[in-house]
């Protein structure tokens, strides 16, 4: 076990095992894996919320791509944004804040996009977002707006929640780790594959 300097807050430092700060390492991606589906599923009651609240024609809860209640573009964000700008702000702990909001708002925004390029490719159109009409869009798939909030709330996570959560994860044993890993990925498979299979047989 090594202490994670860069998670030290209010004098307390988590205790973290080298597996789970090393890629190469299957415990770093299993972690990696929990983080995508916590925050996927973050999403999607934020979205629900978002539509009960403006009554967003795009999206209906009842509509998502999988079983699971997963907005998938939000778990990949967070992932991407710990994958990618994470490393760099514990290894520049002084980097401007600028910096840091840029990097996660080009990061999730770039996600964002690539969802769309995916949704659009296998149903032909994107029935969950659509910016045409916002200022400052490309492609109606993102837009300026959305890479500034996008950009505000990764820099919020980087600098305020994501090392709560690592300090929490670290007190998990990889035992019951594992068990939830197992537990969420098998069913995620299955999901992903009925969901897979009922979108080829359809077409």
């Amino acid at each position: 076990m090594i202490r994670d300097r860069y998670s030290k807050q209010g004098g307390h430092a988590a205790t973290i095992s080298k597996d789970q700060l090393n890629w190469r390492q299957p415990a770093f991606w299993r972690n990696i894996f929990l983080y995508y589906w916590a925050f996927a599923f973050a999403g999607h009651i934020l979205e629900v919320l978002w539509q009960k609240i403006t009554d967003n024609p795009y999206f209906d809860p009842n509509n998502i791509p999988t079983f699971a209640p997963l907005a998938v573009p939000y778990g990949l964000g967070a992932v991407a944004v710990i994958l990618a700008v994470w490393p760099l702000y514990k290894r520049f702990k002084k980097m401007n804040v600028l910096l840091v909001f840029v990097l996660a708002a080009v990061v999730t925004t770039a996600v964002e996009y690539l969802c769309a390029l995916v949704i659009i490719a296998f149903m032909g159109h994107n029935p969950f977002w659509d910016y045409s009409n916002m200022p400052f869009n490309f492609q109606g798939m993102i837009c300026l707006r959305n890479a500034v909030l996008f950009g505000i709330v990764a820099t919020i996570f980087l600098q305020v929640l994501f090392p709560r959560i690592e300090r929490r994860v670290s007190k998990i044993s990889d035992r019951l780790l594992n068990d939830i890993f197992l537990l969420l990925a098998t069913t995620y498979a299955i999901d992903v594959l009925l969901v897979f299979a009922m979108w080829l047989y359809g077409n």
